[in-house]
């Protein structure tokens, strides 16, 4: 990818170079970076978040970092 950390002042400056690298690798062939990109929309969002919380392989809260409905929601609509 061509990136060397010592180039960087921390290790999320590192980490965000490399997520903008990798988003260009992806559009240069052809990968959707997105769910708008695959003609997704935050319509059916809540929807999507109920059934993650009732049907996910855990609980949402056994998470390291626990998850409620709403955070699932923020996570999708991110992800757009």
């Amino acid at each position: 990818m061509g990136l060397c950390a010592d180039e960087f002042d921390s290790c999320e400056a590192l980490a965000e170079a490399g997520l903008v690298k990798l988003e260009a690798f992806y559009k240069s062939i052809g990968v959707p970076s997105g769910l708008a990109e695959l003609g997704i929309d935050d319509t059916h969002f809540e929807a999507m978040a109920e059934h993650i919380e009732k049907h996910w392989f855990a609980p949402l809260e056994a998470f390291p970092v626990p998850f409620t409905r709403k955070d699932v929601v923020e996570v999708l609509k991110r992800s757009l």
